[in-house]
């Protein structure tokens, strides 16, 4: 009897895999698109309680339609196993979202070692975030504006980054990313400059935009300088379980310059973890040195001045949140904080590529190896080239503004400091 219904319930999940993947991926975008929004007014908009109340309840209610898909897709899998294993980041993160909800919901749990209002307040912020890479993978994967439209890299490339800035300004004209509103134009300009790294501004930043207004213009800045086709890329494959397509892989090669596309997609998953690593470390050494420093008032700012200048200085970008730039009391003397800003500049500058092939594990496993290996000719034409116009525009800038830019440095250490740092 038992194994009647077992062939009955393989029978069903069969003939009705491919329509409830094709209902699921239907309610997914509509939901999505839903989500997205209802992000957006939330944190863009300034509305009454009751109004964010269901706003809330909209975005965090969704959050049971993404876990009731997950196992009815997982139930409708012939290989429930597999389909586990190739979507276990959500699979544990739906494990810790129940959890939640049972230890705060159903039986409440005091953890005395927590600031639970803190903790709150993150974690709404963190599934927030979640909700929004949800929807946004969701409408990737049920949209085909890619293979209709035929793009080729370059195009495509130059369609993302006019993308980006139009969204980029939309969303920085919102009332909550700003103190008293700003004109079309500002926002676009900034959104412009953030999104091709330029660090020009209008307006002074820090004034201007509010903490979420600075939190747009830290997005646009990373997606901007690592190209947002890096990012669309590299996500569309993790997207598609089974790796990336023909298509993409293509793109991929074009995107990386690389000579096979086989190799493509690992190349772009190193460019992005290498890019993050480096930043965190900036991040932990800034934040370190400032919050020992007195500079800030609290942790948190410490912690939000590290990365935002992190992420500036690695993608060359220029911004700062100081009305007087590096010359605030936090940078002006401190050279630590110098060195780190100089230390991500010149890591971002000179490449991933370059990078690689000085301090990656298998480059150097070669060189120990066989020691004919040397570095690349790419290597070597922009460590020289680099180093070139460092050392000689630094010595060039000593010599002539001695006694002028200069002329507050009180020693020759300190003097030839300012010089390395202002031409690197």
């Amino acid at each position: 009897m038992a194994f009647k219904w077992w062939i009955k319930l393989r029978l069903h999940v069969a003939n009705n895999q491919i329509r409830m993947n094709s209902l699921m991926s239907l309610l997914s975008l509509i939901i999505s698109l839903v989500v997205v929004i209802a992000l957006i007014l939330y944190h863009g908009f300034y509305f009454n309680h009751h109004t964010q109340y269901y706003i809330r309840l909209l975005i965090y209610g969704s959050l049971w339609f993404y876990i009731i898909k997950y196992w009815l897709l997982c139930f409708y899998s012939m290989n429930k196993w597999e389909y586990i294993k190739s979507s276990l980041f959500e699979f544990f993160v739906i494990v810790i979202l129940i959890l939640h909800f049972i230890s705060v919901s159903v039986l409440p749990v005091e953890i005395n070692f927590i600031d639970t209002d803190k903790f709150n307040r993150y974690y709404l912020l963190g599934i927030q975030l979640y909700f929004l890479i949800i929807a946004v993978m969701e409408l990737s994967k049920s949209t085909s504006i890619y293979k209709q439209l035929n793009f080729f890299p370059p195009k495509l490339m130059l369609f993302s980054f006019l993308a980006l800035i139009v969204l980029g300004t939309l969303l920085l004209m919102m009332p909550q990313m700003t103190y008293s509103g700003i004109s079309f134009i500002d926002a676009m300009f900034t959104a412009t400059s953030a999104s091709c790294v330029t660090g020009l501004t209008t307006l002074s930043i820090t004034s201007t935009f509010t903490f979420k207004g600075l939190i747009i213009i830290m997005i646009l800045t990373q997606l901007g300088g690592m190209s947002i086709l890096t990012f669309a890329v590299f996500f569309t494959t993790i997207i598609h379980k089974s790796g990336a397509g023909l298509c993409y892989q293509h793109l991929i090669k074009d995107l990386m310059a690389s000579d096979r596309s086989s190799d493509s997609y690992s190349l772009l998953k190193n460019v992005i973890i290498t890019t993050l690593s480096i930043e965190i470390a900036g991040v932990l050494l800034l934040y370190f040195y400032w919050k020992n420093s007195g500079s800030f008032r609290t942790n948190g700012d410490a912690f939000f001045y590290a990365i935002f200048h992190a992420v500036s200085a690695f993608n060359n970008a220029g911004f700062t949140l100081w009305n007087s730039n590096f010359m605030h009391s936090s940078m002006i003397h401190s050279y630590i904080p110098q060195f780190v800003i100089m230390f991500l500049v010149l890591s971002g500058g000179i490449g991933f590529f370059t990078l690689t092939d000085l301090f990656g594990p298998k480059s150097i496993r070669n060189r120990k190896k066989y020691p004919w290996k040397k570095l690349l000719s790419g290597t070597k034409i922009v460590l020289k080239t680099t180093f070139s116009l460092i050392i000689v525009g630094s010595f060039l800038f000593f010599i002539i503004e001695y006694n002028n830019s200069l002329s507050s440095h009180d020693t020759f250490f300190t003097k030839a400091f300012a010089a390395l740092f202002q031409i690197i």
